[in-house]
């Protein structure tokens, strides 16, 4: 029976569950190849030993979904990886951005134990540095969030969550400072040419609105803002994740 160790199928059992829990995507062989960018036959040959392993039911061109044993394997999984980022940033100081990929590295010697152990060390965190949040550490107080494209003008957000699939545009938002925990306010907004101009740490810049949407912000006393152009939906998803593109990963 593969374990939360296998580097084969480690990739594979956290992608499926990020896509299903946190994205509410629906998961098949062609999405698994995009997030994964891995060679489709690749794809297609560790899905058919997931299924033949009873970690996760497929049927051809039907959706791909966990069993409950995967569910349980897929959940150490995310946990294990999260508190692995967690370690390396609080802990050794890796790099902000590279963290994501750092981690994967230390996933085949990870188990509970050590994992637990580490979570301790780094201060025991609810989330990672990219804010995805580490299951198994307690309920906390839901917020409310939309991508920053999404947010009305002038209105000081919280930076809650980015996307963390991509390690070139994680240096750029580390660079300029668009990190969880930062403030950051929209000072304008062009959609007909997919601009935004940021305010954040009293400096402005210039993001693309397919940048933003890797964002996900809050207003910090936790209610929802307002304003004309855009009523009150909120979700912690945000809308986007369910386009094709699938613009907001958590890796």
């Amino acid at each position: 029976m593969p374990t939360p160790r296998d580097a084969t199928i480690t990739p594979y059992l956290k992608t499926i569950w990020i896509l299903q829990h946190e994205e509410q995507t629906r998961v098949g062989v062609t999405v698994l190849t995009e997030r994964l960018v891995k060679a489709p036959a690749t794809v297609s040959q560790t899905v058919r030993a997931l299924a033949d392993a009873r970690l996760i039911r497929h049927e051809p061109y039907g959706p791909i979904e966990l069993t409950l044993t995967g569910e349980r394997l897929a959940l150490a999984v995310v946990r294990h990886n999260r508190i692995a980022r967690a370690f390396l940033y609080q802990v050794l100081g890796y790099p902000w951005p590279n963290v994501a990929t750092e981690a994967d590295t230390l996933m085949p010697v990870l188990n509970d134990d050590l994992a637990n152990r580490l979570h301790a060390v780094s201060g025991s965190p609810h989330t990672d540095p990219y804010g995805n949040p580490i299951p198994g550490c307690g309920k906390t107080a839901a917020r409310r969030t939309r991508p920053l494209c999404e947010q009305p003008i002038n209105i000081e957000l919280d930076i809650v969550r980015v996307a963390d699939t991509d390690i070139a545009l994680l240096g750029r938002l580390h660079a300029i400072g668009l990190i969880p925990g930062r403030v950051v306010r929209v000072a304008r907004m062009d959609r007909a040419t997919g601009v935004i101009d940021v305010i954040s740490n009293n400096r402005a810049h210039t993001i693309g609105v397919h940048v933003a949407r890797r964002i996900l912000t809050a207003s910090p006393n936790g209610r929802e803002q307002q304003h004309p152009a855009q009523g009150s939906v909120s979700t912690d998803i945000p809308s986007s994740a369910r386009d094709p593109d699938r613009p907001f990963a958590a890796s």
